[in-house]
């Protein structure tokens, strides 16, 4: 039996696909279907080291904690004053894509989660963003937390990732309607099928690879568009196998110029595209390695863009100047390239000063500006723009691809409503519009971010483009929290609005820039503006 044809029995008279959402909901218009870690991030200012002391904790460093330490999350929950955010890349872009839209139920989360007091407070703050769930309940595994206890100038992050590791095929797929089976009431599988985009965190494939395999699997059989962000220099660096199997079914790839650089040295790229088993049709694996040959293209300085940031990046390293936002929290709660515990890492550059550059936090697209980098490596953190400063799209509204009608966003027959035109720009500068859809079944699209440096872009193996970022008053800045994973849902939420592929860029840049300005990666409580 086809899975459409079992989904037909969920149906109600009207036609409707009943889906029991986690928040109580019936929805038949899901958008986006994101995989990911999700965690609940903690925020404690503490007075003294008594935390630090019974717990041996360092008073300015990052670990993840041992199952002796565990303890440590109630007792800050129960005794100190916390503030409470949710995180982990494909939720806080999830959120995001939410709140960029404004619709409420148009995206829903899939990831692992605990049956405690921490799950309550993430589960909520999550349904209150709009975003609907269907999480993987663990008895005996807490849920996935992170907590900053800020001392002074001084600041400890300790994670455990908990039951965010934890993400089976069987929960996604199993019963398989395809095998006879019926739909499980926990299963995305519904959504799924109406949903136009899956998008999975490279964070998922490193505990569940299996899972992300038979997602990508989906999306070919179905004609959905698969999304896919790097993260961090630890997946490539980890998990090279992983990602050479997983990357000739992704459409749309994001990612930090340092991570894509890991994934160059750790996969070979080029014979990736050569030895692909489907060589007739555009793979994003095609795309890379015209990617990587700008990154490496020096500039007039002789420098390579790649290097430069590197550079940039190492400054700051070896800066002993630290300060520590009073106010923040790290909410990505995922490895990144600089050490790990037991899989995980947690770099202290999720929050940043206004001395940080944005290089130091991967996948932020909105960096500071270049002229601000003198010759000691000391910079401006220029990010963002004040609520009330407006893009040339902010205030429009383009009702031609409404949720109502989003399903025939799918790209069956290799059409749909949501026909961009791309902007190429050639060599000498000039702006062309070769009318891309960028929902096609051909339609492969790579983004590179790099800090303060022109972004890179590139559609079907094309002309590779730069775009660069305007610097902005670093007194706006808040928080570089969840950046880089608000780019990404600004751009998914654009694009499903019909947007063309320069537009989706800028609202990816523009929901960065508002998220800058919150504690953590909390959504504003002003609406967006930018569709």
């Amino acid at each position: 039996m086809q899975l459409r044809d079992q989904l037909q029995q969920e149906m109600d008279p009207t036609g409707l696909l009943i889906s029991e959402q986690s928040n109580g909901s019936s929805d038949s218009t899901m958008i986006l279907v994101s995989f990911g870690n999700p965690l609940l991030d903690m925020t404690a200012v503490v007075p003294d080291k008594k935390l630090h002391d019974q717990y041996l904790l360092p008073t300015d460093g990052q670990l993840e904690v041992t199952s002796k330490q565990r303890m440590l999350f109630k007792l800050v929950m129960q005794q100190y004053k916390v503030h409470y955010t949710a995180g982990g890349s494909a939720l806080n872009s999830s959120r995001v894509f939410s709140w960029m839209l404004g619709e409420k139920e148009r995206v829903l989360f899939v990831g692992g989660i605990g049956q405690d007091e921490a799950a309550d407070k993430l589960t909520t703050i999550i349904h209150e963003s709009g975003v609907t769930t269907r999480l993987y309940e663990m008895a005996d595994e807490p849920t996935g937390k992170c907590v900053a206890l800020v001392l002074a100038t001084e600041r400890c992050l300790c994670a455990d990732i908990g039951a965010a590791n934890f993400c089976p095929p069987s929960h996604v797929f199993t019963p398989d309607p395809r095998n006879g089976g019926p739909v499980s009431l926990g299963s995305p599988l519904p959504e799924m099928l109406h949903a136009s985009m899956l998008y999975v965190e490279g964070y998922f494939i490193t505990h569940s690879f299996d899972t992300a395999m038979k997602i990508a699997k989906f999306a070919r059989e179905n004609n959905k568009i698969l999304v896919f962000n790097l993260c961090g220099s630890y997946v490539c660096e980890n998990h090279p196998d992983e990602l050479s199997e997983l990357l000739p079914y992704v459409d749309i790839l994001f990612g930090f110029v340092e991570e894509y650089k890991a994934l160059e040295r750790y996969v070979d790229l080029k014979a990736l595209a050569d030895n692909r088993d489907d060589s007739t049709s555009l793979s994003i694996v095609d795309c890379l390695p015209r990617m990587m040959q700008e990154v490496h293209t020096p500039t007039t300085d002789g420098k390579t863009l790649a290097d430069t940031l590197h550079a940039c990046q190492l400054s700051n390293d070896v800066s002993n100047e630290k300060e520590v936002l009073s106010n923040g929290s790290s909410v990505n709660g995922s490895p990144q390239s600089d050490g790990s515990h037991n899989g995980h890492c947690f770099d202290q550059s999720d929050v940043m000063n206004e001395d940080d550059c944005a290089a130091k936090r991967p996948g932020t697209a909105v960096p500071c500006n270049v002229s601000t980098l003198p010759a000691t490596g000391k910079r401006s953190n220029v990010h963002s723009a004040p609520p009330n400063v407006r893009t040339p799209h902010e205030g429009t509204n383009d009702a031609s691809c409404n949720a109502a009608d989003h399903s025939s966003m799918r790209r069956s027959n290799g059409s749909s409503p949501c026909q961009s035109d791309v902007h190429k720009s050639s060599s000498n500068g000039s702006n062309m519009d070769d009318g891309t859809n960028l929902l096609s079944s051909d339609t492969k699209v790579v983004v590179i971010t790099q800090g303060p440096y022109p972004l890179l872009y590139c559609v079907n193996n094309g002309i590779v483009q730069k775009k660069s970022i305007e610097p902005l008053n670093p007194n706006a800045i808040v928080d570089t929290t969840g950046a880089g994973d608000s780019f990404v849902g600004g751009f998914l939420a654009s694009l499903c609005r019909s947007r063309n592929l320069e537009e989706c860029i800028d609202g990816g840049i523009w929901a960065a820039r508002h998220i800058l300005q919150q504690k953590g990666c909390t959504l504003p409580s002003y609406h967006a503006t930018y569709l």
